[in-house]
């Protein structure tokens, strides 16, 4: 499963509810059959990294994102 995009306004950031979503997301994409889920995060984004570690995510540091600019 591709997380594609996840935000929290930011008076209420730091009470869960990033974690919450997530742990919903993996919980609906396991009754779906899916064998895990990823996401991008830009490298400079620590708000974003730490809620999804706090969610048990592992960052694996094995992609690279190819762009072309038009």
């Amino acid at each position: 499963m591709f997380l594609y995009e996840l935000g929290v306004a930011e008076p209420y950031r730091r009470r869960g509810i990033g974690r919450a979503l997530i742990w919903r997301l993996g919980a609906l994409g396991r009754e779906l059959g899916c064998y895990g889920m990823w996401v991008l995060v830009d490298t400079g984004n620590d708000v974003a990294l730490a809620a999804y570690r706090s969610a048990g995510g592992k960052d694996e540091g094995s992609c690279s994102v190819v762009t072309w600019d038009f």
